[in-house]
């Protein structure tokens, strides 16, 4: 999911800021393309996972919350939203910072659980006040999308995914 939305949602964002339409279009196939993309990882690695003995739903939280700050950071770049961009990695960074001192500074627990749990929640609030505060324009429609578009979309996304995946195998 993260190059998908880091790469391409923010070129097709740049591409079609001007075109309303164009680009409402294009944001309601990125969420569908970003909801089959997150389900099929999910149903590919829980299972891979619990067999091998490394599921941990701290893992979970951490690869939903990475997808929605890239999200966020794919329209951002898409929009030229630099500022806000910085405001939600900043915020995110204190709110880790807080949480981990009161979970394990004044808390009691050694556990690696919360940590990893604050990391995937921490861009969760920052990223809402800002679309609250100075909300980036957010396309939600029912439906399927427009086929052409989905295709550009996937068309342009698999030489990214493909990149991605050679580099997460090499590594």
């Amino acid at each position: 999911t993260q190059p998908f939305v880091q790469h391409v949602l923010a070129r097709f964002v740049a591409k079609n800021q001007n075109d309303s339409e164009r680009l409402a279009q294009t944001l309601h196939a990125t969420w569908f393309i970003l909801l089959g993309a997150t389900a099929l990882t999910i149903l590919i690695s829980v299972p891979l996972l619990v067999v091998s003995n490394h599921f941990h739903i701290g893992v979970m939280v951490i690869f939903i919350g990475q997808t929605l700050f890239y999200c966020y950071y794919g329209l951002a770049r898409g929009f030229m939203a630099s500022r806000r961009l910085l405001a939600a990695y900043l915020g995110s960074n204190l709110v880790q910072l807080i949480a981990i001192i009161v979970f394990y500074e004044l808390g009691t627990t050694q556990s690696p659980t919360p940590a990893l749990l604050i990391y995937g929640l921490s861009y969760l609030i920052p990223i809402a006040l800002l679309q609250v505060w100075r909300p980036l324009p957010l396309k939600l429609r029912f439906g399927l999308p427009d086929k052409a578009i989905t295709f550009e979309l996937l068309r342009f996304t698999v030489p990214v995914w493909i990149s991605h995946a050679t580099y997460i195998f090499f590594t």
